[in-house]
């Protein structure tokens, strides 16, 4: 995934809970943050299948729809990099996969598991994949002041200069 500078890119953080989209235009990002509505991960205690798909069932529509609203987030036009920690990155990639098909698009999509990352830390890898130098700080040189010397010392070159006068 490289890009120049009039380029742009996208990298999506996205798991069930929640979707950062970072946004590279050119010089600068673009942060999004969106919050799902998905029902918590629940196991069941009991032994019949029948309440798993009970849980399951709505769930799974909700993600469907998180994962949708992400989808229709993301630039047509952008290089895209999908990452997180569970299987909804993958879910992700399905689905932009199957609108970048439908509408002939020839983006480079990427996928890669990433735990949980601050945005900080999700600029610095979109910024690293495209090849986009972090700023760096300007470093200023102190100026080093002299120091008088101390006491003691004064006192030893008075005494080397009465010594050299007596000779």
């Amino acid at each position: 995934m490289t890009t120049g500078d009039d380029t742009s890119a996208t990298l999506v953080w996205i798991d069930s809970r929640e979707a950062i989209i970072v946004r590279w235009l050119g010089d600068h990002e673009k942060v999004e943050r969106l919050e799902s509505d998905v029902p918590v991960h629940r196991r069941t205690s009991g032994t019949g299948d029948a309440r798993q798909v009970d849980i399951e069932g709505p769930r799974l529509e909700h993600l469907a729809r998180f994962v949708d609203s992400v989808a229709h987030m993301l630039p047509a036009e952008d290089d895209l990099l999908i990452v997180g920690s569970g299987p909804v990155r993958e879910h992700l990639l399905n689905k932009v996969e199957e609108a970048d098909a439908l509408h002939k698009a020839t983006r480079k999509v990427a996928c890669r598991a990433a735990r949980r990352m601050t945005v900080p830390q999700l600029v610095a890898l979109l910024r690293h994949e495209i090849g986009v130098e972090p700023p760096r700080k300007k470093v200023t040189r102190r100026r080093t002041v002299a120091r008088r010397p101390s006491r003691l010392q004064e006192e030893r070159e008075f005494a080397e200069l009465l010594a050299e006068e007596e000779i």
